[in-house]
């Protein structure tokens, strides 16, 4: 028991550090609305492309449709770390970036055996992290003008959910979420040249009529905190004792998060001091984000520990998204579209170890609600991964995805991306009384 506790201290203290110092790679993507979406999937689950609306699981949680926790027969914890590497390419510009995130903190345990179960968590829920930078000249002139876009930041939600079975092969699922966090966002034009060039110029001894050139800077905080509401269903069908197959469906309506919004202004010079007079705060007040509705329906086919094949179709209506001043974000509705299957070969296997890892594999296909020149930016990728058994029923799970967002052929940035998340999963039975004889 001691040992457990200092393990969950330990967890509790990285969740704390990791996301003051640590990001995932820097999308340009991430500028729109409140960032890029996060999966509320974990590792065992991310292997299968996120497939999770309509798969049971004994050993791991199912954080996508929370009726599904009813399946969840022993005390389990998930840990999980995201790390991700991008290449980024414009034309004939390119760059390449990647960091980590401390992906998942979550816990679920039954309540009464094989009724109820409930679960805890912490996870992202989006991510901002960008930092683009035009050129360009002011209207008429020869003077050069250049300007930066920059951001960080995102929202975290810790949710409680419950799952109770409610009659032989049907469970409901509900999640509330308060979901809080900040973004800032900086927008800065160097008049002139940027304070970079000025630099180097400065120091080759060059003069220059444009060296007293300034910046004029605004910058934006948007600060969050709100609850939020979703339910699920899953119903399964036994057609014997080994096989069976599945049906559910998950839906978070759409809800407003309530907010603060604070816009500074201000102009600095070369040394990037503030000139004299120029630093206020613009705006200062309340408001409200709206978050579209989502809808999920999954189809699963199970050969009880050996096999599993499941399909998933999201959709978000994202063009009913507002942002804090109640004009349209510009999105339009995305849908996304998964397939992926887990493979046990032979669970209870003495002679082999690897005949008891589970393999997964999954495709997805997702319209996502970003346009670029008019032209909505897509996301196709691949994921694999697999499950190491540790102990009686615990294991380290990874997963994997290739993917890339957009294409030169429709706009001009193209995302390529490797993406792995690495988790721990640990089963138990936490909350029962020992008994000697």
């Amino acid at each position: 028991m001691r040992n457990r506790s200092r393990l969950i201290l330990v967890i509790v203290l990285l969740w704390a550090v990791l996301p003051v110092s640590a990001q995932v790679g820097q999308s340009p993507y991430s500028l729109n609305g409140i960032g890029d979406l996060q999966s509320l999937t974990l590792a065992n689950q991310f292997g299968m492309a996120d497939v999770g609306i309509a798969t049971p699981t004994r050993f791991h949680i199912n954080n996508k449709n929370p009726a599904l926790l009813t399946y969840n027969k022993l005390s389990t914890f998930q840990m999980g770390i995201t790390v991700d590497y991008r290449g980024i390419s414009s034309g004939e510009q390119s760059q390449t970036n990647g960091g980590a995130l401390l992906n998942n903190l979550v816990f679920a345990f039954p309540v009464i055996s094989d009724r109820w179960s409930m679960s805890i968590g912490l996870m992202p829920l989006t991510n901002v992290n960008y930092n683009v930078t035009l050129g360009g000249l002011v209207d008429n002139t020869q003077i050069p003008v250049t300007r930066q876009f920059e951001g960080d930041g995102g929202l975290v939600q810790a949710y409680f959910a419950h799952g109770i079975v409610i009659a032989k092969g049907l469970s409901l699922g509900l999640r509330g979420s308060y979901i809080f966090g900040s973004i800032d966002d900086v927008s800065s034009s160097f008049v002139g040249y940027s304070r970079e060039n000025l630099l180097d110029l400065i120091e080759q001894g060059i003069e220059d009529p444009f060296f007293s050139s300034y910046s004029t800077q605004f910058s934006r905080q948007n600060t969050f905190g709100d609850v939020t509401l979703g339910m699920g269903l899953h119903y399964r069908y036994e057609m014997n004792n080994n096989t069976r197959v599945s049906v559910g469906m998950n839906i978070d309506p759409q809800t407003n998060i309530s907010g603060t919004t604070t816009t500074l202004f201000a102009r600095r010079d070369l040394g990037n001091s503030l000139v004299n007079g120029t630093d206020s705060t613009l705006v200062d007040q309340a408001g409200n984000y709206r978050l579209p509705n989502r809808f999920g329906f999954g189809f699963a086919y199970e050969k009880l520990l050996k096999l599993m094949i499941g399909l998933d179709i999201d959709y978000q209506t994202w063009s009913e998204a507002r942002g804090f001043d109640g004009s349209s974000e510009g999105f339009r509705d995305a849908i996304k579209v998964a397939l992926g299957a887990e493979w046990i070969p032979n669970i209870n296997s003495i002679d082999s170890y690897f005949e008891r890892v589970s393999y997964r594999l999954g495709f997805s296909y997702e319209e996502s609600p970003y346009f670029v020149n008019d032209t909505r930016v897509n996301d196709l990728g691949i994921n694999f991964g697999l499950s190491l058994p540790v102990g009686q029923g615990s294991s380290f799970d990874l997963g994997f995805r290739f993917g890339q967002r957009g294409n030169f052929n429709d706009n001009p940035i193209r995302e390529r991306y490797v993406k792995a998340l690495v988790g721990v999963t640990i089963n138990d039975r936490w909350f029962v009384r020992r008994r000697f004889d």
